[in-house]
Formats: structure tokens, sequence, C-alpha cells
């Protein structure tokens, strides 16, 4: 038997390729670094479990190639790229996949050419320039955004140190958790998403930090029941009014950080400020407002998260927005501001779907 790094040939095999399901693929080879690249290639069968039995989808699908040819130096390198190319296009199943072993093969060639080059004729709809990704970073987003290349922000990525590349580790951390196969089988979605919401909560604050203090000044009260003297330090200013002010500071524009202040103070004072001292016990439901299209835009989902289901699970997927633009202009420098997105639940005389 050869050993793995030569082909079936007894030609050594330069070059390693995993098929990778993504929604974002190159539209022609494309060059991530030294030693990745990116090629299109046809749909992938994934299948997964589901209520009544298994389901099978056709996804887009990327050969991720490295030029390694020991074959853990390989998966070091997928390993490296998915939570790069996960976080940045918010294509974050693949986490999932990767940790669930379904990445784990690949095939070689001798030369780059030699790569299959297999593509289907209605692909075309999935290609994405990987030069100008800007568009598909910040997907949905009616708002100028910059030209920015993917090689670029990988390269910006490799520069990270440790702990920053540990906050997109940390913002990717749902994207591995079980998912609910219909509501009859719902047993902890609520509280996953509040865990959720403490989680990227927790980064939110770690990023805007906390105004600073007066130093050297401590006020001292007495406590009117037990006549106890606290003493405490404090801030120069009032928590929204600091949070506002660091995002008009990295340049936010003044209406979208109203709506980011709304989403971070409700995540705050309603579900951080009580989960970091006890258990959180949610108690929506499934709304029922008959047939028709329902429209949860911030002040609506804020408002209404602890009642309704639908507004609880958007407020997670807005909790997490917020964090993810955040962070990319830490750690990528990416003056980029979306308005939060609204969601629309169709309602079929029943639960929302």
């Amino acid at each position: 038997m050869l050993p793995r790094q030569y082909d079936e040939e007894g030609l050594q095999a330069l070059y390693r390729f995993t098929w990778v399901p993504t929604n974002f693929v190159p539209n022609e080879l494309y060059q991530v670094s030294e030693n990745i690249y990116l090629k299109p290639t046809t749909f992938m069968a994934l299948t997964f479990n589901a209520a009544n039995g298994s389901m099978t989808f056709n996804t887009p699908c990327l050969l991720f190639i490295t030029d390694d040819t020991d074959a853990q130096g390989h998966l070091r390198l997928l390993r490296q790229w998915i939570e790069f190319h996960s976080f940045v296009l918010g294509d974050g199943h693949l986490c999932a996949l990767f940790e669930a072993g379904r990445l784990d093969s690949f095939g070689t060639a001798t030369r780059l050419q030699d790569v299959p080059d297999v593509r289907s004729l209605d692909f075309a709809n999935f290609e994405v320039d990987y030069d100008n990704a800007s568009n598909y970073i910040y997907w949905l987003h009616e708002g100028d955004t910059p030209r920015l290349s993917y090689a670029k922000l990988f390269d910006t990525y490799l520069k990270l140190s440790i702990s920053d590349r540990s906050l997109i580790t940390n913002s990717l951390l749902d994207s591995q958790l079980p998912r609910v196969t219909s509501h009859d089988n719902d047993l902890f979605d609520m509280h996953r998403a509040c865990s959720s919401i403490l989680r990227h909560i927790s980064l939110i604050e770690y990023l805007t930090q906390y105004g600073p203090t007066y130093e050297g000044v401590r006020v001292s009260i007495t406590c009117s029941v037990c006549g106890k003297r606290v003493n405490y330090s404090h801030r120069y200013h009032i928590r929204k009014d600091w949070w506002r002010q660091y995002l008009e500071g990295i340049g936010c524009p003044r209406e979208v950080a109203e709506h980011y202040l709304s989403v971070i103070e409700t995540a705050v004072n309603e579900v951080r400020n009580i989960g970091a001292h006890g258990p959180l016990s949610p108690t929506a439901t499934w709304p029922n407002h008959g047939l028709g299209l329902e429209v949860y835009d911030t002040e609506r989902t804020v408002t209404q998260w602890g009642n309704d289901r639908v507004a609880l699970m958007n407020l997670v997927c807005l909790v997490q927005e917020v964090a993810r633009y955040l962070l990319l202009n830490k750690l990528f420098d990416l003056q980029v501001f979306p308005s939060p997105r609204t969601l629309q639940s169709l309602r079929w005389g029943g639960a929302a779907q």
C-alpha cells in the first residue's frame, strides 16, 4: 500500500482537495493564500435527520485545495479556513459539518489543473466574485460597502492574535448547537436562545468596554436598613450614553446606532443581568394570530420577546448580528454598520413558520 502522500500511479500527490458545501462559491479558481485555493464545482447532496426521517438537500459546493502533502497539514489548514469563512460570510453551518467529521475525506492530485473540474449549468447563480466580497459579507445590506478582497481579509485573519481569534470562535459557538426539527420536539430551544444572547452580549460588552471610572474617587453611602456603609467607585457616563458614544466614535450612523442600542440594552437588562445571577426561565409561546404575514422590527422584537417565541428568536438574531458587525469592525477595520434586519413571519392559522 502506497503512503498517503502518493497517488495510485505512485506519483507524488502535491495537492489535496476537500468538497465543502457553502452558499458562497468563487466564480473561478481563487488563490486565498500561498498554499490555499478554492475552486467552484457542482452541487453536493447533504442528508440531515428530520422529525419524520432523513431529508436530503442539494447545496452549492466548492473544492478546498491545499498544496500541503501531509494529510494532517491539509486538515489543519481546513480547520483554520473554516472558522474564517464561517465568520466573515456568516456561513456557520460549516463548523457543525466539520465537527461531525463530514469534511474529513479528501482527494489528491499531482497538479493543480488535475483537480476535478465539474461544474453545473445551474451553478452560476451561486458564484461570487471573491475579489469584491463585501455584498456577501454584509448580506442584504442596502447601503454602500467598500470593495473587499476575500484573500486580503484572510491575510489579516492569519495575523490576528490568539485572543482575537478566540473572539471569532466564541461568536461561532451557536453554529454547532442542536436544532429542533419541529415544535413538537422542542425541549430546550428557548433556553438555548437565552444562552446565545448571554454569550453574544458578553462579547459585545467586551468589545465596547465600559466608560472610565473616576480614579481615586470613591463614594460612600449608608444602608437605610442595616446601617452598613458601602464604598464604591463610579464611571463618567451612564452605560447607555457610553455605548452611544462608542458606536458613534467607530463611525456607526446615529439612526443605526439607536437600533443597536435598543438591542444591546434589552439583552443586557432583561437577559444578561438576570442570567448572570441565576437561571433564566423563559416563558414565551408561539403566537397564534391566524392567517397572514407578521413583521417583527427592532421595536416589536425588544418589547415582545418575553411573551412571543418569534420575537425571542429574532432577538437572538439581532444580538448575533450586532456582535458580528462590531467584531468585523474591531478585527478587520470594516466600518460598515447595516441596519438590523426585519423578520417576516408567515402564519398559516397556527404557529409561525
